[in-house]
């Protein structure tokens, strides 16, 4: 079930229509109520359809495996994966036309990774932690330093090691020793995507975790060597790889970020 719950979830994001809501960093602000952000909603209901039943269906395998002895760390930590992403992908889809997401809970993301690295599958771990640089980036967490503190409000800002830039770090670290080219060209999409624009929205959840409280986090200094690199990169990885699935994301994002695809 854990590879099969991963799988629907991904046909989900792979929709233009349903990928669109993961897509809001690479689209600018005022384009937010045009015909395409707009177009997603009339499909929203199918594809948070298609995550409740991933819900359930993951809920119910990962109470069997944790009862049953000898249940291999992996299929446990999968669930936990599963439910991540159903959660992460429901809410944004849900979400109306503000910039506010209710989010789940950030221990769904942790249980994901710790999950992983408790099963010694350093080679799945790079799928938790992507997932997880959404969650931390819709709740103003992109990045960070230990005790620095944002001069708008007084408040430490989140330190490097819970940031999405962490995340991102570390999930290159696996995918370049690996090597994982398909998973190098996700990093590359995400660190542009998320990176690479100006405001974006954020997120709070629903557990009294208010890191955000719906508003919109300024720009960032890019912390890699550009926007142009890296979707250069994950262009010339997915070219080389066929990794098709990717294809009409990385487009997306050229034009949002650069004003162009490709080398047109």
């Amino acid at each position: 079930m854990s590879r099969d719950g991963l799988a629907s979830l991904s046909l989900v994001a792979e929709r233009p229509s349903a990928a669109e809501p993961l897509r809001l960093e690479a689209v600018p602000r005022g384009e937010k109520e045009s015909g395409k952000a707009a177009s997603q909603s009339d499909a929203g209901p199918s594809h948070s359809k298609t995550c409740r039943d991933v819900t359930d269906r993951a809920t119910q395998t990962l109470k069997e495996g944790e009862e049953l002895a000898g249940t291999p760390l992996l299929d446990i930590a999968l669930d936990h994966l599963t439910l991540a992403r159903a959660a992460l992908y429901e809410a944004i889809l849900s979400a109306d036309s503000s910039s506010s997401f209710i989010l789940p809970p950030a221990s769904f993301f942790d249980s994901a990774v710790s999950g992983l690295r408790s099963a010694g599958t350093t080679h799945h771990l790079p799928r938790a932690l992507l997932t997880r640089v959404w969650h931390r980036s819709l709740l103003a967490s992109r990045t960070g330093t230990p005790a620095r503190r944002d001069p708008a409000d007084g408040q430490e800002c989140p330190s490097y090691s819970d940031s999405a830039q962490s995340d991102l770090d570390e999930a290159w670290e696996i995918a370049s020793r690996g090597p994982m080219p398909l998973f190098l060209a996700d990093i590359h999409l995400h660190r542009a995507r998320l990176f690479g624009v100006g405001p974006v929205p954020t997120g709070r959840t629903d557990d009294g975790d208010d890191q955000s409280d719906g508003r919109w986090e300024p720009a960032l200094p890019y912390p890699w060597k550009s926007v142009e690199h890296d979707l250069s990169e994950a262009r010339r990885l997915i070219d080389k790889h066929g990794y098709g699935r990717r294809k009409e994301e990385l487009e997306d994002a050229e034009l949002a970020l650069l004003g162009k695809v490709g080398g047109a």
